[in-house]
């Protein structure tokens, strides 16, 4: 069954409310559930490890050497993650793990 729906948007800076509308095709729909799917294996995968935790710092005095310091996700977060994340990075990709096409009602696609 297709979905049709749409968002609203308000602006701080004043600009009037917008409104996007959609409507997702059957395949579509499929195709969106697949997506959110793997969305939420992600961000499960991400919880399980306790985020992906990851930082750099570089400071430097003069005189002094410069100091480059940081931490890096372990060997398995770093799996996990990419591996969850190969489908949203392959989108550009000649065979996409993901296409979604949505249009406005009344427009062509």
């Amino acid at each position: 069954m297709p979905i049709e729906g749409g968002r609203k948007f308000e602006f701080a800076d004043g600009r009037p409310l917008e409104e996007a509308r959609f409507c997702l095709k059957d395949a579509d729909v499929l195709m969106l559930r697949r997506f959110l799917a793997q969305a939420q294996d992600l961000r499960e995968t991400i919880e399980r490890h306790g985020g992906f935790v990851a930082s750099f710092k570089a400071t430097w005095q003069e005189s002094e050497p410069l100091l480059i310091t940081g931490t890096e996700p372990s060997s398995d977060q770093r799996t996990s993650v990419l591996h969850r994340l190969r489908p949203f990075l392959h989108q550009n990709e000649l065979h996409r793990c993901h296409v979604i096409v949505v249009s406005s009602k009344g427009q062509r696609g």
